[in-house]
Formats: structure tokens, sequence, C-alpha cells
């Protein structure tokens, strides 16, 4: 169990790491950044986001709570993140850093996901193996 809680305590801190570095380098969330460097971080996310949700839903049984965990904060931040920029494109007719830092929230939280899910199926097939 001990492994399981270095693992989500880590799964956190890699999660708010772009709102670390955020801070830690005094930049202000409010700054506008151009949207051309949130397209990738969009593209990645909403491909990330439907890699994980098929995983879940064909191999759901191989899973452990963990990952369906990981997947319910997944969706929540990637929702999240969408309607902030919605929010923000809206109003403001610009993104800034912040939308920027969540969807790079969601990008490391949805990769971290990704890599838990291909690693309990291949220890799962590696043991029905031997």
């Amino acid at each position: 169990m001990k492994v399981r809680n270095l693992f989500v305590l880590i799964v956190i801190i890699l999660t708010v790491s772009p709102f670390i570095i955020v801070v830690a380098n005094q930049i202000e969330l409010n700054k506008v950044v151009r949207s051309s460097y949130l397209n990738g971080l969009i593209t990645a996310c909403g491909i990330f986001v439907a890699f994980i949700t098929a995983s879940v839903v064909s191999r759901s049984k191989e899973l452990d709570d963990l990952i369906f965990n990981m997947m319910r904060m997944t969706l929540i931040l990637f929702t999240g993140s969408v309607i902030s920029l919605s929010y923000q494109l809206i109003v403001a007719d610009n993104a800034t850093i912040f939308q920027l830092a969540l969807f790079s929230s969601t990008l490391t939280l949805a990769s971290l996901t990704a890599w838990n899910i291909l690693n309990t199926l291949y220890m799962k097939s590696k043991f029905s193996r031997e």
C-alpha cells in the first residue's frame, strides 16, 4: 500500500506542476497567451482522454479503483479546462496562462493515467502467462 500512496503523491505533484512552475517564476496567471500554444495541448488532451476512455471501457474488469479514479479526475480536469477556456474566450476574447496551465495539468494527468493503464495491463498479462 505504501507504493500506491507514493504513486498517488507523485501523480498529484506532477499534475499541479504547471501551476507550481508559474508561481515559482512569478508569472501572472492572467497573462495573455496566443492560442497557437493551446491548440496542440487541446488536441493532445483530447486524444489522451479518448484513449483512456476506450481503454477503461474495453478492459474495465482488469483495472483497479485507482485507475478509475484517475480516469474520473482526468475527465473532470479536461472538462474544467474546456469550460474555463470557452468562458475566457467568450468574455475576454483571449486565453491566459491559467488556461495553458490547466491544459498542461490535464495532459500530465492523462499521460500518467495512460501509463498506469498500460502498466496494469502489461503486468496482468505477464502474470497470466506464467
